[in-house]
C-alpha cells in the first residue's frame, strides 16, 4: 500500500505492508504508530550525484523553454508586450523551485511502477485551496502535507491511472492551511514593524534616490549611513504587501500553453503551472502593478541594490521588472552562506542569470564576470568612506 505523506488518515489498516515515498512520510507520527506496519522507505533518487547532475541539466533545459512560452502567454493575458527578461525576472525564483519540486515527485511516481502497489489514499481537496498568493505563500504552502499530497494524487492519476485511489475527507488536516495563511499575515516581526514605521517617516522626504537600496543585509544604521553617503538623504526602504483580497479567475486558470512536441514531464508541468501559478502573477498582476506605482520608492534610479527582495518580494519584483525593462541595472547581494558550495544549484545559478551583478561573500574569483567578490555583508563591520566611484 502506497503512502505519500505524513497524514495518519492516508495509512491503511494496521499490520499492512506499506511503501513510503520518503522519510518525510514518518514526520511527527511516532514509532508506536509506525511499528504497527511493515514499512519500506524509498531512498531518494538525488542521493546519486550523477543522476542529480543529469536531472539538473534536464530541468534547466525545460525551464528555458517554459520561460519563452510563459512570457508569451502572460503578455497575451495581460495585454502587454514585455520582453522575456521582464517576465523571467518576475517568475524565476518561483518557477525554478516549482519545477524542481514537481519533477522530484514526477520521478518518484514513475519509479514506483515497478512495485506491486495495491492502492493508496489521497485527501479530497480542490486545487483552488492550494493556489498561493505570492512567492512567500508558495514557499510555506509547498511544505505542507496537504499541498504535497495533492501534487502526488494528480501525478498518480496521470501516470498510474489504474491504481485504486481512496479519497479521504478533510478533517483536522484543514487547519494546516489556516495556520499557513495566519503565518503569512504575521510575517513581520516587531523589529520589522519598527523599521517599516521609520521607512514611512523617511518616505515623507520627497527626493529622488540615485541608487535605490532595499534590504541590503547591512546593519540598520549602516544602511542609513550608506544612504547618506550615496544619495545624500536620510532614507530607509522597506517592503510593502498588497492587503486586498484577489479572487481566483477560473477562466484564466483554464488557459493552455501551446504544444511543441513536449515530453511527458513538460506537458504535466505546464498543466501544473496554470493550476498553481501564484495569484500575483495571474489574476492580481494588474492591480499589483498599479499598486507599485503609488509606492514611496524612487521612480528613476540609476541602480537598484538588494540582497533579499529580488527573491521573495513579488511587489518589489513587479516594480523592479519595469526598471529592468528600461535597462536600469539590478545589483544583488548574496542571500546566505550556502552559495557556491554544491557543484550545481538551480536557484543560485538562475538567480545570478537574472541580475546584472552579484556581490558574493569572500574573495574567490569566479569565471562568471557578473559575480563580484566582496565580504559577508550581513556580519562584517563596514566602514563607509566615499561614494565617488559609484
Amino acid at each position: 500500500f502506497l503512502v505519500t505523506s505524513a497524514i495518519k488518515s492516508l495509512f491503511p489498516e494496521k499490520k499492512a505492508k506499506i511503501l513510503l515515498l520518503g522519510e518525510w512520510c514518518k514526520c511527527n507520527l511516532g514509532n508506536d504508530f509506525l511499528n504497527s506496519y511493515k514499512v519500506k522507505v524509498l531512498s531518494h533518487h538525488w542521493e546519486d550525484e550523477n543522476k542529480k547532475i543529469k536531472d539538473y541539466n534536464y530541468i534547466v533545459s525545460v525551464y528555458r523553454r517554459i520561460c519563452v512560452d510563459l512570457s508569451q502567454l502572460l503578455n497575451e493575458i495581460h495585454g502587454t508586450n514585455f520582453s522575456q527578461k521582464y517576465w523571467e525576472f518576475l517568475l524565476f525564483n518561483w518557477l525554478m523551485n516549482f519545477m524542481v519540486t514537481i519533477y522530484d515527485k514526477f520521478y518518484l511516481i514513475n519509479h514506483i511502477k515497478k512495485y506491486n502497489i495495491i492502492g493508496t489514499k489521497s485527501i479530497d481537496i480542490h486545487h483552488d485551496d492550494l493556489i498561493p498568493k505570492n512567492w512567500f505563500h508558495f514557499s510555506q504552502l509547498s511544505q505542507t502535507d496537504l499541498w504535497n499530497n495533492y501534487v502526488f494524487s494528480v501525478l498518480i492519476e496521470k501516470l498510474m491511472p489504474n491504481l485504486k485511489v481512496t479519497k479521504v475527507q478533510r478533517k483536522l488536516e484543514k487547519t494546516n492551511l489556516k495556520k499557513v495563511r495566519f503565518s503569512i499575515d504575521q510575517e513581520f516581526s516587531f523589529k520589522r514593524n519598527i523599521m517599516k514605521f521609520i521607512s514611512y517617516i523617511t518616505s515623507l522626504i520627497k527626493s529622488e534616490e540615485k541608487i535605490f537600496i532595499i534590504n541590503s543585509y547591512l546593519k540598520f544604521y549602516e544602511e542609513i549611513l550608506l544612504q547618506l553617503k550615496i544619495n545624500k538623504i536620510l532614507k530607509v526602504n522597506c517592503e510593502f504587501d498588497y492587503k486586498e483580497k484577489i479572487e481566483i479567475n477560473k477562466k484564466l486558470r483554464s488557459i493552455k500553453f501551446s504544444k511543441k512536441n513536449d515530453d511527458l514531464y513538460t506537458v504535466i508541468i505546464k498543466e501544473f503551472i496554470v493550476k498553481l501559478i501564484p495569484i500575483y502573477y495571474l489574476e492580481g498582476y494588474k492591480v499589483i502593478d498599479s499598486f507599485t506605482k503609488k509606492l514611496p520608492w524612487s521612480q528613476n534610479p540609476k541602480i537598484m541594490f538588494t540582497s533579499n527582495n529580488h527573491l521573495g518580494d513579488d511587489v518589489f519584483k513587479i516594480w523592479a521588472a519595469q526598471k529592468i525593462e528600461n535597462n536600469i541595472p539590478l545589483i544583488a547581494g548574496q542571500h546566505g552562506g550556502a552559495y557556491f558550495i554544491p557543484k550545481i544549484s538551480t536557484r543560485s545559478d538562475i538567480e545570478i542569470e537574472n541580475v546584472d551583478h552579484f556581490l558574493s561573500w569572500g574573495n574567490k574569483i569566479y569565471k562568471n564576470s557578473k559575480i563580484i567578490p566582496l565580504f559577508n555583508i550581513k556580519s562584517s563591520q563596514l566602514n563607509i568612506k566615499s561614494s565617488q566611484n559609484i
